[in-house]
C-alpha cells in the first residue's frame, strides 16, 4: 500500500511539472514585452484627443509653453544667437517662462539691427554698461508694452555680445507668473482652448460657439445673426487658414471698474472677466491681426468688438 501511494504521488508530481513547463512563454520574452509596449503606445490618443477630453472633463493634461521645451540661456531668434544674462536673482523656472515668452513674441522675425546705447546696469553684484540695443525686422512686429525700452539691451561680457534682461523687465514677468500660479485652472483652460481652436473643424466651432460680443449682454448665443456676421468677417470660413497664437504672459488684464472706465467700456463687459491679447496667424505662422480672448464663468471665448465700440 505504501509503495502504491508513493507511485501515485510521483505520477501527480510529474504531471504537474509537465503542465507548468507548458505554461512557459514561447519565443523571446523581451520581444513579447516590446510588442505589448508598442500595442499600448499605438492605443494612446494624440494630443488633440487629449485636449478635447481635457476640455470635456475640466482637467488639464497639456503642459504650458515653457514646459514643452527647455530653452538654453540664449536668445536664438531670426539671425540672432546671443547668450543671455538676468539682472538679479531669477529662479530657473521663471527664466524658462521668460525665454519661452520672448521666443514666441519674436520667433517669426526675419532679421535684426543694432543701435548704439549707453546705460549702466548691475548684474551679478557688479556694474556693467549696455552699449547696444537689439531690434528686429520682419512682418507682424508686435511686442508687449512692458518690453518697450526694457528688452534688447546688449553688453560685452567675456568678450561676447550678451543680451541682458534688466530687473525692470523680470519684475514684470515675476508678477505675471505669480498671477498665473494663483489661478492655474484659468491658464490651463486657455492652453486647452487654443489647442482646440487650432484643431476643431469649422462645423465644431460653429456648434460650440466660442464667441463673445462686446456690449451684447454676454455670449453670442443671444445674438446668432450678429455673431455669424462677425465671425465671417474676421475669421472667414476656411479651416486651413484659421490659426491662433498664445498671448504673452505679460498681456493678461483682469477687468475691474477702473479698467472699464479707463477704456470707456462700461456696460460692454461685466466686471471680473479676464482679457488676453493673442493673434490670428497666417499660413506662415506670422501674426496678422490681434485676437482677443475673454475668460468668464470658467470658460474662454474669442471676444469681438462690433463696429463703433
Amino acid at each position: 500500500m505504501k509503495y502504491t501511494l508513493i507511485s501515485i504521488v510521483l505520477l501527480v508530481a510529474g504531471f504537474l511539472g509537465w503542465w507548468l513547463l507548458s505554461l512557459e512563454p514561447k519565443g523571446n520574452p523581451i520581444a513579447v514585452i516590446q510588442d505589448a509596449d508598442e500595442q499600448i503606445a499605438s492605443s494612446l490618443p494624440d494630443e488633440g484627443v487629449i485636449a478635447r477630453a481635457a476640455a470635456a472633463d475640466g482637467e488639464s493634461r497639456i503642459r504650458t509653453l515653457w514646459e514643452k521645451h527647455v530653452y538654453p540661456q540664449r536668445l536664438k531668434v531670426a539671425d540672432v544667437d546671443f547668450p543671455v544674462v538676468f539682472e538679479g536673482d531669477v529662479p530657473e523656472e521663471l527664466k524658462q517662462v521668460i525665454l519661452s515668452d520672448v521666443h514666441m513674441i519674436y520667433g517669426h522675425m526675419e532679421s535684426h539691427e543694432i543701435y548704439e546705447l549707453h546705460n549702466e546696469i548691475s548684474v551679478g553684484g557688479g556694474n556693467i554698461v549696455l552699449t547696444k540695443r537689439l531690434g528686429f525686422r520682419g512682418r507682424g512686429r508686435h511686442w508687449p508694452e512692458k518690453h518697450q525700452g526694457a528688452f534688447g539691451g546688449i553688453a560685452m561680457l567675456d568678450s561676447e555680445d550678451t543680451v541682458v534682461f534688466p530687473k525692470q523687465l523680470t519684475d514684470h514677468y515675476e508678477l505675471a507668473w505669480r498671477a498665473r500660479n494663483d489661478a492655474p485652472a484659468k491658464y490651463e483652460k486657455l492652453e486647452i482652448f487654443i489647442d482646440w481652436l487650432n484643431s476643431a473643424s469649422m462645423e465644431e466651432l460653429g456648434a460650440d460657439n466660442p464667441y463673445w460680443l462686446y456690449g451684447y449682454d454676454g455670449v453670442s448665443d443671444e445674438n446668432p445673426e450678429l455673431a455669424a456676421e462677425m465671425r465671417a468677417r474676421l475669421l472667414g470660413d476656411d479651416r486651413s487658414v484659421l490659426k491662433f497664437r498664445h498671448p504673452s504672459i505679460l498681456e493678461f488684464t483682469y477687468v475691474d471698474q477702473e479698467v472699464l472706465k479707463k477704456d470707456k467700456a462700461e456696460g460692454q463687459l461685466p466686471v471680473g472677466v479676464t482679457l488676453a491679447d493673442g493673434f490670428y496667424l497666417d499660413q506662415s505662422n506670422v501674426p496678422v491681426q490681434q485676437a482677443l480672448y475673454l475668460y468668464h464663468g470658467g470658460k474662454w471665448y474669442i471676444a469681438f468688438a462690433p463696429p463703433g465700440t
